[in-house]
């Protein structure tokens, strides 16, 4: 169907990156565009996915250099990472084979100098980069919760150790004083929040940003949706890490909590999606039970079990999970921030303030007797897999 080829790098296939990575190759290939990932680890490697190979000494070096950060640069325990390994060598991969290269989270597999010079390097080559998160913007941290210090090029980051200060502040003004420059440049972001975001970095302001959302298997359309009001909801809570305090796994035990004060413990129950534990503070009298899914048949089995997934987040770009769970068609609750609230309002879905564990639970209270589902025929116009792919051939080949 369509004759040009792509190459897409991807650190891992794991993650919520990794997977938006490998479902598009996915998507790719299933309206036969030529797609190959190259990744440095993932479980299931279907056609076309192959695993950058390195010794234990390079594995060990990325790990060293991962825990470094986070003991030297890192103030807060928010991810910064200003420093990437280069792991991939050009001069292993035949980049004539390929008239796209496509970027996605980058860590340990390229630095942010490798490429600035991939793109100087290869002028003919139309090179774009996911934006999954805020790092590409910054001088390292992934997001900048709002932190106006990018004016300054990064010389105060609150994130930052000292040392971290100066590395960060480093990358950012290397950025800003090249990508723009690069004519051969674009970036695509799954929200509006993180495009605009892009349009007025001052590193950034003159790449096209063109928004794609991340591609969803057919497997979650395909989930039945109950047609009969429940007694009991079962709320699902899903992070790869769910101690992960960006998520606000903590914003929902308070808001079960206050609803188990109320007496309505009987009326939900949860379920945790992820590793890690949950915290010991929920009310003992509410119900709850824990799950780890590794793939995607998994998780759509999950969401077939449950009618509301609750998205308590801090700060997110537009996670999938929720993306999932509406082309489902459950109920989604989640935050105002970053793209999570631009389709939860585009979905007629509920939103409350990053936080605020009392309107969370009034959230849930209402949905025991309103259910809003959302709708699933739109969802798989915006998110399906031939429509994204079609959407992102048409901007490889227009820029």
């Amino acid at each position: 169907m369509n004759s040009t080829r792509v190459l897409q790098l991807a650190t891992s296939t794991g993650g919520g990156a990794g997977i938006a990575a490998r479902r598009l190759h996915e998507a790719l290939t299933e309206i036969h565009v030529d797609s190959t990932l190259l990744t440095l680890s993932g479980d299931n490697k279907p056609s076309g996915i192959f695993e950058v190979k390195r010794s234990v000494y390079n594995k060990i070096k990325s790990s060293m250099l991962t825990a470094l950060q986070s003991i030297f640069l890192q103030a807060t325990d928010q991810l910064l990472t200003p420093l990437s390994k280069n792991s991939i060598r050009e001069r292993k991969i035949n980049l004539s084979n390929y008239e796209v290269i496509h970027i996605h989270a980058y860590y340990n597999l390229l630095s942010s100098s490798r490429i600035i010079k991939l793109c100087r390097e290869n002028p003919k080559k139309r090179i774009f980069i996911t934006l999954h998160d805020e790092r590409f913007l910054t001088g390292g941290c992934h997001y900048s919760q709002g932190c106006t210090n990018i004016e300054n090029e990064c010389r105060n980051c609150p994130q930052a150790t000292r040392i971290g200060k100066y590395l960060v502040n480093r990358d950012y003004k290397k950025k800003v004083k090249t990508l723009n420059s690069l004519q051969n440049l674009s970036l695509i972001s799954p929200s509006a929040w993180l495009q605009t975001a892009a349009n007025n970095n001052p590193a950034t302001a003159d790449l096209k940003c063109h928004v794609v959302r991340n591609p969803i298997p057919q497997v979650f359309f395909d989930v039945p949706v109950s047609q009969e009001h429940e007694k009991i909801l079962r709320v699902v809570f899903i992070s790869a890490h769910l101690n992960t305090r960006m998520k606000g796994l903590t914003t929902l035990i308070s808001a079960m909590n206050l609803l188990a004060e109320q007496g309505f413990s009987d009326r939900f129950e949860l379920l945790f999606v992820g590793r890690g534990q949950v915290p010991n503070f929920l009310d003992s009298r509410i119900k709850f039970d824990k799950a780890v899914t590794n793939t995607d048949e998994e998780t759509a089995n999950i969401l077939s079990k449950c009618q509301i997934l609750a998205v308590p987040s801090i700060q997110d770009n537009l996670p999938s999970t929720m993306v999932e769970a509406i082309c489902a068609g459950l109920s989604v609750v989640g935050t105002k921030t970053g793209g999570i609230q631009e389709i939860l309002s585009s979905y007629d879905q509920s939103i409350v303030n990053v936080g605020n564990s009392k309107e969370l639970a009034a959230e849930l209270l209402y949905l025991l007797n309103v259910r809003s589902s959302p709708s699933r025929n739109k969802a798989l116009s915006e998110f399906s897999y031939p429509e994204v792919a079609k959407r992102l051939v048409h901007i490889y080949e227009t820029g």
